[in-house]
């Protein structure tokens, strides 16, 4: 179902959820001073109450009231790429919800940049919780009609056209007791030299490390998945040996097979993944293929390798 802006504030305000466009993907919104609301959320996508949820802000003060604490090298990261699709994990403030943390005593923070998200958000004036608004492990919506056929209407939507990245934030963390290393939970809509550049601008002596951590929301190993299996080829063709090999672990025949092209650009390649995965997903008896070479394996594609390795069932 389809609803207006102000339909999709007036129905928050009561302790309702809503799905709205980002520019990363669709979330599943609830405002975070209502438990009810929040239970909603996690009820809908039947997620488990262990995914920690993304608290999303319109500004950086109600950032910084969130969180209990706000290392320096956040006030450079935000002006760089706040609002934007990069999620900032801290320490959490008393008033945020053991139900949007997973009981952690860490928060995930973003200010999203979307003109219909932060239209709501400040018509609101109460942040929002928003896990993207699918079902738990299945792809990520880009669209309203995503959403619409994933719950089949019976979850109201804001349409704000395709989302513009196509895949979700980046997720940092930093933690005191490793001083010098910024933890990337989740590799996203901000890549890892895009980062560096900005640390190096202003001199900033940070590594990089990419971290697994229950303080993330995406961390499981299988996420992602369309309703057909993705197979990685690494550097090597598609071909009918590899075919009956899958056919015969999976024990049924795949008539049809999409070799999907990532071309020459992460970023494009990042906003048609999700809807390449759903398209095909429709087709029976359908499989998509990968193939992962050098070209697309430098830095930046970070982020669609993860959505792909999540969602895939072989590697060959």
């Amino acid at each position: 179902m389809i609803i207006s802006v102000p339909e999709a504030v007036a129905k928050l305000q009561t302790g309702g959820i809503v799905a709205i466009p980002t520019e990363t993907v669709y979330g599943l919104a609830g405002r975070i001073d209502d438990e009810s609301a929040l239970k909603q959320i996690f009820t809908v996508k039947q997620r488990p109450f262990f995914d920690p949820l993304i608290v999303h802000v319109a500004d950086i003060a109600t950032a910084k009231r969130l969180a209990r604490d706000w290392p320096p090298v956040f006030d450079v990261l935000t002006s760089a790429f706040w609002p934007g699709p990069l999620t900032l994990i801290t320490r959490k403030a008393e008033l945020v919800s053991p139900l949007i943390t997973s009981g952690l005593e860490t928060v995930a923070l973003r200010w999203p940049d979307h003109p219909v998200a932060l239209q709501i958000l400040r018509e609101l004036q109460i942040p929002l919780a928003a896990p993207s608004a699918n079902l738990f492990g299945k792809t990520s919506p880009t669209s309203a009609a995503h959403v619409e056929k994933e719950f089949s209407g019976a979850v109201p939507v804001v349409d704000g056209g395709e989302s513009e990245i196509g895949v979700e934030s980046t997720v940092l963390a930093y933690d005191a007791s490793t001083p010098n290393v910024l933890h990337i939970l989740r590799p996203g809509g901000i890549s890892r030299p895009q980062i560096e550049r900005v640390l190096l601008e202003n001199n900033l002596n940070f590594d990089l490390v990419r971290t697994s951590s229950a303080a993330s929301p995406g961390h499981l190993k299988a996420h992602y998945q369309p309703n057909c299996p993705v197979i990685i080829l690494d550097d090597k063709p598609w071909t009918e040996e590899i075919r009956k090999r899958i056919e015969a672990d999976l024990d049924r025949p795949f008539p049809y097979v999409h070799e999907m092209k990532l071309g020459a650009s992460a970023q494009v390649a990042a906003r048609k993944l999700y809807g390449e995965f759903r398209q095909f997903s429709e087709v029976q008896g359908g499989l998509i293929v990968i193939t992962r070479t050098k070209d697309n394996t430098a830095p930046e594609w970070e982020a669609v390798w993860d959505r792909i390795e999540r969602a895939a069932s072989f590697t060959f």
